[in-house]
């Protein structure tokens, strides 16, 4: 993805990173704010029924959103252009994954990462959906430092398959884990090793894995995060009648 090209009025960067389902790619949108295109791979999205169920995943998470920020990367638009379809969301970088290969993330920061994700993955389920692809690569930072889930519904979607939440459990079990492999040794690992125990009921793990001395240093120094951790839930979306699939917008770019 050449920079200066433009996806529905997002000025792409040149800045790239692959995903299970394509290509991320930095942009700058029509207002100068930072934003993320995601280019789906062609094949996966060659046949109509791999589109339309697209279409119902990221409607999905926008209805998701709809009663307010619940952890998950904000969506702005879905748009195809010829044989292919770009997701537009606020930027999705840095991932965490990112941030562990170059070495950017201390204890204090993965323990934020594990509890913010469990967080989110909660409200999620109580909504009655899943995420079905949670890694390090799916995790992002925001731009407020706050931790979001990328990618929700997507991969499942584009290959027919159902997401559940006990994926997710264990997707956020072996996320602990890499963590804490990542965080080597001291008591924030220790914890993180403890969470990343099996639990097939009772997740996430009462005892959190934030301690005060390992929250002090910020696990990445761009944008001030990791936040000062606070223990209250993100609120959970309200119920609200099932909304219309949305349509896959006219091509444009």
């Amino acid at each position: 993805m050449r920079e200066g090209v433009t996806v529905a009025g997002h000025r792409l960067t040149g800045r790239t990173r692959p995903s299970e389902v394509g290509t991320w790619a930095d942009a700058v949108s029509p207002d100068g704010r930072p934003s993320g295109v995601l280019r789906f791979d062609p094949r996966a999205v060659a046949t109509a029924e791999a589109r339309e169920r697209l279409v119902a995943a990221v409607g999905a998470d926008v209805r998701l959103q709809g009663g307010g920020p619940i952890g998950l990367l904000p969506v702005i638009d879905l748009v195809a252009a010829r044989d292919e379809v770009w997701l537009i969301t606020a930027r999705a970088t840095p991932a965490v994954a990112d941030l562990m290969a170059a070495g950017r993330l201390d204890p204090g920061g993965a323990a934020t990462v594990l509890l913010e994700t469990a967080q989110t993955l909660l409200a999620v389920h109580s909504a009655g959906s899943a995420h079905g692809a949670l890694h390090a690569g799916t995790v992002v930072i925001g731009e407020d430092g706050s931790v979001l889930l990328a990618e929700r519904g997507l991969l499942r979607a584009l290959r027919g398959e159902h997401a559940s939440a006990e994926q997710d459990v264990a997707a956020w079990v072996a996320l602990a884990g890499a963590l804490a492999a990542n965080c080597g040794q001291g008591h924030a690992a220790a914890a993180l090793r403890r969470a990343d125990a099996p639990r097939p009921m009772g997740w996430p793990p009462r005892e959190t894995p934030c301690s005060p001395s390992a929250t002090r240093s910020p696990a990445w120094a761009g944008n001030g995060w990791p936040r000062r951790h606070t223990a209250s839930p993100r609120p959970r979306p309200p119920s609200s009648p099932p909304a219309r699939r949305p349509a896959l917008p006219a091509e444009r770019r």
